[in-house]
């Protein structure tokens, strides 16, 4: 019990002690607070320090302790404090812990000791900042790649000014070097220059008086001159309105005959145009008969000029089938009856053209001594393909065939000289019926003379004989290269066989010895494993398979193909628009004179003689002042439109 008692009387001294730590500390950091208030304000005597200390507390018996503490507070203000030696240890010593049992740190101790803390921070941060170090230089291939990253940064910035500008000149169609030339001159209209003309001259000045004075000057005011309105009013109104009424007739008709001419031209039927030509000579026919009764000097020169066209015309060979026109017809003719009708209008037209008129009775003797002659002349040479035998087979027979044709041209002649005697005695009687056979029959003694002797035939024939068997080698030889291109069908099947076989795909052996396997010489590859790595080409279907008489070769055309496009040209973008273009032809012969010089026209030209310089900045100043009016009348019709 009394160990009881001794421990709850110190508990109890230690709580009060306790009590009293705490409450000086409190009052110290108060007091602290207080004296630092007083520096910073200005202060009049120490009397302020005591009245304060002495609101500190109401116990009279610790106003001793804490007046002496005052006073060397006071004291310690303006000293420096003594520096003392300490050291560093992982411990900490118990001593430093003043907290006592059933004390509690407030928030408001914590902010008071951070504004302490971070004023004497900020004051060690200035010193070392003032007393730091320069930074160690740069190394001479980072400077150069700063320097260059600046430069390039520069560069950059100064190059995509002209970035619109080049898409503009790229997206071109055409482009005239060189671009820095001012823009061609601009010509002022008529009105414009007249507004500026002043005469200098004499005679200019005289001229621009009487031009001036005309009544005859038209003006933006007024629609008529003075000239037609003093006309106007010299008309009445009925005669101005029946001219008017008469000029619109006049047009009218006109504008009626184009438009009939127009819709005429367009047809494209050949009837039509055929029908049309026979209704214009039926006119000309009529208006040439009316003529002849009216003026018949007027209708003698039509007919002079008339027999001149058909002159013309029978020496010329229009009305010959021998033209493209006919010819194509006469193809047509077979099914279409338009084409016949039009082939025998032609031919029709071609007898009256060239039937001749009716020669005199002196042209008949000429006309009978030709057919005559050609009579004559056909049956000797029917004569001479009966008894006629190859030269080739006996050489020396023609000497003697030679004579035969002199001798029975001799004859004919005589003969044909006898009738020619005959028919001019009997002009005025009946025709004559000649037989030709009498004037063709030959006599044995000529054929006698021009083969003297039988034996000398036959030594003539053996001596043949023995020439032709020496010639059977030469001829079999002949022979055989004559007809050496019958086998002509198994010669084109090896032919095609061979050009299928070097134009099939091979396959592609891509076996290496020592891969997988032993390598060197003497060594026996596998079979097996070369089909493995053998690449097998795709097999594909020839256009000629069945076609056993065509050769169609799949080989690749270099010509061609470096004509072949293997990418898209610069401004398309898609295939299908690149090939339009492309399809499209581009001749005179299917475009107009104006299309054809728009596509054709070069994508750049340059002026002779003429040095091309860079541009320069005006020519983008120029070119971002154009771009930008564009823009605005963009701008304007847009907002009209709305």
């Amino acid at each position: 019990r009394d160990k009881r008692c001794r421990l709850l009387a110190s508990r109890e001294a230690a709580r009060n002690s306790r009590a009293v730590d705490i409450r000086k500390t409190f009052f110290k950091m108060k007091f602290k607070n207080k004296v630092l208030q007083s520096l910073n304000e200005p202060c009049s005597s120490e009397d302020t320090f005591l009245r304060d200390a002495e609101e500190l507390g109401d116990d009279d018996d610790e106003f001793d302790a804490r007046h002496s503490q005052l006073l060397e507070s006071i004291a310690a203000l303006n000293r420096r404090p003594k520096e003392r030696r300490t050291e560093a240890s992982a411990t900490i010593s118990e001593h430093n812990l003043n907290s006592t049992l059933g004390s509690k740190l407030k928030v408001h101790e914590l902010i008071k000791t951070a504004k302490d803390s971070t004023d004497s921070i900020k004051k060690q941060f200035r010193k070392v900042e003032k007393k730091r170090l320069l930074n160690v230089p740069l190394v001479k291939p980072v400077v150069e790649k700063i320097t260059r990253q600046t430069n390039y940064a520069v560069a950059s910035k100064e190059v995509s000014k002209w970035n619109s500008l080049v898409e503009a000149n790229r997206n071109a169609d055409q482009l005239e070097f060189p671009l820095n030339e001012p823009s061609a001159l601009r010509m002022d209209s008529s009105q414009e220059f007249v507004k500026r003309f002043k005469p200098s001259t004499d005679l200019e000045v005289e001229v621009h008086s009487l031009l001036s004075t005309s009544a005859n000057n038209l003006s933006s005011e007024r629609v008529l001159t003075e000239a037609e309105e003093k006309l106007l009013k010299a008309v009445s109104l009925e005669e101005a309105r029946s001219r008017h009424k008469e000029l619109q007739r006049m047009r009218a008709l006109l504008s009626f005959q184009a438009a009939k001419m127009k819709r005429q031209k367009k047809i494209k039927s050949k009837t039509y145009h055929r029908l049309l030509k026979k209704d214009k000579l039926r006119k000309q026919l009529k208006e040439f008969e009316e003529l002849k009764e009216k003026a018949p000097e007027e209708a003698l020169k039509k007919l002079e000029e008339l027999d001149k066209l058909r002159a013309m015309e029978r020496a010329s060979l229009k009305h010959k089938n021998t033209g493209k026109w006919a010819k194509q017809n006469l193809l047509r003719a077979k099914h279409d009856k338009t084409a016949r009708d039009a082939l025998s209008q032609q031919v029709e037209l071609s007898k009256q053209l060239t039937q001749r008129q009716a020669v005199p009775e002196a042209m008949e003797e000429e006309k009978v001594e030709n057919l005559f002659e050609k009579e004559v002349a056909t049956e000797t040479t029917k004569e001479e393909e009966k008894n006629y035998e190859p030269v080739d087979v006996n050489p020396w027979l023609r000497n003697a065939r030679e004579a035969l044709k002199a001798k029975q041209k001799a004859d004919n002649k005589n003969n044909f000289s006898n009738s020619n005697n005959d028919l001019k005695g009997e002009q005025d009687g009946e025709e004559l019926a000649l037989d030709p056979n009498k004037f063709l029959i030959l006599k044995s003694k000529n054929l006698k003379s021009s083969f003297p002797n039988l034996e000398e035939n036959l030594a003539i024939n053996e001596q043949a004989e023995n020439m032709s068997e020496d010639d059977d080698d030469e001829q079999k030889q002949l022979i055989k290269e004559a007809f050496a291109e019958d086998d002509v069908i198994n010669h084109f099947k090896e032919e095609k066989k061979d050009i299928i076989e070097k134009e099939r795909p091979k396959d592609i052996n891509l076996y290496l010895p020592g891969w997988g396997s032993w390598g060197g010489a003497g060594i026996q590859t596998n079979v097996e494993k070369q089909k493995a790595f053998t690449r097998k080409a795709p097999k594909s279907k020839r256009k000629d398979n069945n076609l056993g008489n065509v050769i169609i070769s799949e080989k690749k055309d270099d010509v061609i193909s470096k004509y072949m496009a293997k990418d898209l040209p610069f401004p398309f973008t898609n295939v299908s628009e690149f090939e339009k273009r492309v399809r499209n032809p581009i001749g005179p012969n299917w475009n107009s004179e104006i299309a054809f010089r728009s596509m054709t026209e070069p994508k750049v030209l340059t002026k002779m003689g003429k040095v091309i310089e860079p541009m320069s900045k005006e020519v983008l100043i120029n070119y971002k002042i154009e771009s930008e009016k564009k823009r605005l009348m963009k701008l304007e019709d847009i907002v009209s439109l709305e």
